[in-house]
């Protein structure tokens, strides 16, 4: 008599670690920042068809919730793991911000500039509308009112990264002035 174990869960584990594998070879990318409708092409063997973009967002909850063993962090850090995107954005976006502002000496690029192919002119007015309402909901708490929410509103580090880059503009257009063609 033999005995078999059948570890599906692991085996799935393994098949999104190769698979993540193979698509960092084959994109030449150096993180895993994976789009979400990502699906292995078939001819990729034993990962072929696997649903890469849909695994990455589930290693992500499991880590925030602290489910994901100290192994599976370890295997996954080793590949790149972007383990929030949002600061990974956040990252993509100010390092385009500071080369803009060196290039044009200032920050304050129309909402349709496009720098290196990075829409910084929609990522500069974002940026800008989450730093004043983080200042509009603090100036809400300075005057013990209530604040209706605090999403969308962007964290004091960044808001100081940002100031770093163009103090000026920051405000000028926090005011709701300024704005160039660049």
């Amino acid at each position: 008599m033999r005995l078999r174990v059948i570890d599906p869960e692991g085996a799935y584990w393994r098949r999104g670690i190769e698979a993540a594998g193979r698509w960092l070879r084959e994109t030449g990318n150096a993180v895993l920042r994976v789009p979400y409708t990502v699906v292995t092409p078939e001819d990729w063997g034993r990962v072929g068809g696997y649903p890469l973009g849909q695994w990455i967002p589930e290693q992500r909850r499991s880590y925030t919730a602290g489910t994901l063993g100290a192994g599976r962090v370890v295997e996954l850090e080793k590949l790149g793991m972007v383990w929030s995107e949002q600061d990974a954005a956040w990252a993509d976006g100010i390092a385009v911000a500071k080369e803009y502002a060196v290039v044009h000496g200032h920050f304050l690029p129309s909402t349709t500039a496009v720098w290196e192919g990075y829409p910084i002119g929609v990522w500069a007015k974002n940026a800008r509308a989450a730093a004043r309402r983080a200042r509009e909901n603090e100036e809400l708490r300075a005057a013990g009112c209530p604040v209706p929410s605090a999403a969308g509103a962007m964290t004091e580090a960044r808001r100081d990264e940002l100031d770093a880059i163009d103090p000026g503009g920051t405000v000028t257009l926090a005011n709701g002035v300024g704005g160039s063609s660049s």
